[in-house]
């Protein structure tokens, strides 16, 4: 909890990589609720540093090649799964992955959805703007799974505001993330379908839970 603070302290103060150290260490935490308010915290600080000169927030990066196993974001749901890297087109940022699982669909994917199987570190190569935008969206997916356990156990805010929120924030990310590989456009269309559900979800959250709160409403139609 206190790790917490200091972090949201050091980024007042504009000491930024001092606060996505503190945050991670926070996500590494076993309560649901600190893992969703530090990947909140992580996910809006480097989505702010995108297109900014920030590579002191740049993830750490790792040789990634053909027949490495990676964890790669599957398009249908836009979460992390593992599997082996089969192509790597350099010139198009993007790449071919086989699935863990044998899956056959959504197999191309931009480089920068790839990280090795620590969960953390970018493909060397993919630009230092692409690999925070990835690694903003993978924080923010990531907390809406912690916030997700935080409701099943009943802790969950009554207004839901904070997943509101959440769900706000990574719909920014999904585009965000597209927006910058390196052919923005053959991947904005399914972005922006992933954001479209985040804000579905998010306004079906809203309008049941327990105690409505128009600002989350009023957040949430501004995003739309």
């Amino acid at each position: 909890e206190f790790t917490l603070v200091r972090g949201l302290k050091a980024q007042s103060d504009g000491r930024f990589r001092e606060a996505l150290a503190e945050f991670r260490a926070v996500r590494q935490s076993e309560s649901p609720v600190l893992v969703s308010l530090a990947g909140n915290a992580e996910g809006l600080l480097l989505c702010r540093s995108v297109g900014m000169d920030g590579g002191h927030l740049d993830p750490p990066s790792a040789p990634l090649n053909a027949g490495d196993e990676v964890l790669a974001v599957w398009a249908e749901d836009g979460r992390d799964y593992p599997a082996t890297l089969r192509v790597v087109d350099s010139a198009a940022g993007a790449c071919t992955v086989d699935w863990e699982d044998a899956g056959t669909t959504c197999r191309e994917l931009p480089f920068g959805a790839v990280v090795a199987s620590d969960g953390i570190a970018a493909a060397v190569g993919v630009s230092s703007r692409e690999a925070r935008a990835w690694a903003a969206r993978r924080a923010l997916v990531q907390a809406i799974d912690a916030w997700t356990a935080q409701a099943q156990s009943g802790t969950a805010h009554d207004a839901f505001v904070d997943m509101v929120g959440l769900r706000c924030d990574a719909a920014c990310a999904e585009v965000r993330a597209a927006l910058a590989t390196a052919l923005p456009d053959r991947w904005l269309v399914g972005a922006l379908e992933r954001a479209r559900l985040h804000l579905q979800r998010a306004r079906w959250t809203a309008e049941r839970a327990f105690a409505p709160d128009a600002r989350a409403m009023a957040t949430l139609c501004a995003h739309r």
